[in-house]
């Protein structure tokens, strides 16, 4: 079962392949300038030039070939996300891939489909 609401990345809709529950985690980062750092007692000084968004995405099973559609999308240096997130609603961000991972490549039983689990990437606005 995938998720509900949209995630696209270049316009190709990827929800259908998120894991359902706990497949996209949204989350923000705090990007600091050259002035943040800490004092000789310890107490942090901020230099807040930027607050940004990541996404941590885990993927259903999939096929080769959807596993193929997914990895496909993420080779294109920088994207366009759409996504719904919790804080700011359902918005378009400009992403680049972190990284990405996949699990265990098996045949499922009974049939000669190959199928990957644990396929995982994390996407970072630019």
């Amino acid at each position: 079962m995938a998720i509900y609401g949209g995630f696209t990345i270049d316009g190709t809709d990827l929800a259908p392949y998120v894991k359902m529950d706990e497949g996209l985690k949204p989350s923000k980062y705090v990007v600091n300038g050259p002035n943040a750092g800490r004092t000789l007692n310890g107490t942090a000084i901020l230099d807040v030039v930027a607050e940004k968004h990541r996404i941590d995405i885990v993927c259903r099973e999939l096929t080769s070939a959807e596993s193929h559609v997914v990895l496909g999308c993420l080779s294109s240096g920088a994207m366009t996300v759409s996504y719904e997130d919790p804080e700011d609603g359902y918005i378009t961000i400009s992403a680049y891939c972190a990284s990405w991972a996949a699990g265990v490549k098996r045949i499922k039983p009974g049939t000669s489909q190959t199928v990957w689990s644990g396929v995982s990437f994390a996407l970072v606005e630019i």
